[in-house]
This record gives structure tokens, sequence and C-alpha cells, in this order.
């Protein structure tokens, strides 16, 4: 079974190399946690579209824990996700770095200077909820420093996280990439942390065994498309 597997995979990219692209047509169904879909996302459907017009992509935006699941489940094809560490029987390329910073309101008049986990601590927290990375990246940052993470308030879309703590309901971990207008126009101030937060490294995750020549494509195409740091 496994050279079976292996001869018809072989034979999927043979046909993929050598057709032309219009001739290629699917449906690829994708993953998509909110980071990727508030930035590069439309432009990897652009380029998916303009190359291979007769593939459809059908996206499901989600927390990395639902994500992640689907892709177990069959109910996805590739995820476009966070991460640190992967379980077994997944494959994963890298799609670069992004830089996350808390943030604020400045109606909230935060002292000047760096603020550690034990001033930021007193703070209403808004999260994403526990599904997520975001949610465990801050509690392990917290922990790092032997200070008790209490969030305040969690939800399960960062835009609405965002809105929050513009509107002053309380402070959050964002990436500066997804909310640069509301950074210049003053609604979102960056805070200055010690220690500084790790930047969060994203990745297209596939299953090896169900890895077929339209997979390939797309994750070829975030791979080649993402607007992340690279190093």
């Amino acid at each position: 079974m496994d050279y079976v597997e292996r001869l018809l995979r072989l034979v999927e990219e043979i046909q993929e190399r050598v057709a032309a692209p219009e001739t290629i047509s699917g449906v690829v169904r994708i993953g998509v946690t909110e980071v990727v879909a508030q930035t590069w996302l439309p432009q990897l459907v652009e380029v998916l579209h303009r190359r291979f017009p007769n593939v459809k992509a059908k996206f499901n935006v989600a927390l990395t824990q639902e994500v992640m699941e689907k892709l177990h489940a069959g109910a996805v094809d590739l995820v476009l996700a966070p991460g640190r560490s992967f379980e077994t029987g997944v494959q994963v390329q890298s799609l670069g770095t992004v830089a996350f910073e808390w943030m604020a309101s400045p109606i909230l008049n935060l002292p000047p200077g760096a603020l550690g986990p034990k001033e930021l601590q007193a703070q209403r927290i808004i999260v994403l909820s526990r599904e997520s990375f975001h949610y465990r990246s801050i509690e392990a940052w917290f922990q790092a420093n032997k200070i008790i993470y209490r969030p305040s308030d969690e939800c399960n879309s960062m835009s609405v996280v965002a809105l929050l703590t513009a509107s002053g309901v309380g402070i959050s971990l964002l990436p500066p990439i997804c909310y640069q207008a509301e950074i210049t126009a003053g609604a979102l101030q960056v805070l200055e942390t010690a220690p500084a937060q790790r930047p969060v490294e994203f990745f297209v995750i596939t299953i090896p065994q169900k890895f077929d020549s339209l997979t390939r494509i797309v994750v070829d195409l975030a791979v080649e498309i993402s607007t992340f740091l690279k190093t």
C-alpha cells in the first residue's frame, strides 16, 4: 500500500507538471486563522485563480485548534496557522514569522516605560478563546515570569479583540501588521514590554497521506505569496 500510494502521488505530480494550468480543476479546502485572512490571503486567492482558473477554493476561518481538528477529520485539505510544536503525522512548511505586541487605547493612560507581566496583570486582558494559539502564547508569557494569568474577556475573533482594545475595554496582544491604520490614527498604542514577546511562526500544515496535486499547488503558492518575515 505504501508503494502504491507513493506511485499514485508521483503520477499526480507528473500530470500536474505536464498539464496546462487551465486543464487542472477541482476544489481545495483551506483552514485559515485570522492573521493570514487579514493580510495576504486575498493575494493568494488572486494568484490561484489567475494561474489555475478552474480551481475553486473553500475557506474555513477559525481558531488554530478548530482548523487543526478539521484537518485531522478530513474537512479541510490544508491549514495556514501558527504553531511552535506539532503532533506526529502532519507535514509543515514555514510561512515566516509575525511580530505580536501588547497594545492598549491611549485613553487608558498607561505609564511610560517598559511594562512587565506584573504591571500588565493589573489590567483587563482581552484574549482569543482557549482554543487559540493566542491564548496559549499569553499564558506562557505570564507563566514564564511566574505571574498568575487571569484573562478578563475572551472572544473567538481577533478583529473584535482589537476593536475592544481600541475602545479602552482592556489591553491585548495583537499583530501590528494587521492594525497599522489604527496605530497610525492613534486608536491603538503599542506598549513597551519587558521581556519582549517572541515572534510567532506560521506554517502551512498538511497530512502526507492526503497530499494530492491540488493541495501541493496551494502549499507552494502559500509559501511563495506569504508576506510574513522569512529568514
